[in-house]
């Protein structure tokens, strides 16, 4: 995907540089090894985006794909990345994580 105008000075972060309503996608396969509850969120300058939380349940090795999208208002200096938080003790794998942002015009 083309980038422009956003940064990727912080690591796993993307920072707008222009305002405007932008597309966010976001997906993460997650396999846990023991029974444990985890969440997925997109944050916005570190704030959980309600409608971008995603949180399951899983059991001993279970696998879950998380994944999403949601239209946001960003402003200049924005900083948009994901995480994937334990709400209990958790052993497992995150893999092919993404998170794209896309300008609306």
């Amino acid at each position: 995907m083309p980038v422009d105008n956003v940064d990727y000075a912080t690591a796993n972060s993307v920072t707008i540089n222009e305002e405007g309503d932008y597309e966010i996608n976001f997906s993460a396969n997650v396999t846990s090894t023991n029974s444990a509850t985890i969440s997925l969120a997109v944050r916005e300058n570190g704030t959980p985006v309600d409608s971008a939380m995603i949180t399951n349940t899983f059991a001993d090795g279970e696998n879950r794909i998380y994944s999403g999208s949601v239209i946001r208002t960003l402003a200049v200096g924005d900083v948009i990345d994901m995480v994937i938080t334990p709400i209990e003790a958790a052993t497992g794998s995150v893999n092919n994580a993404a998170l794209s942002v896309k300008k609306l015009d």
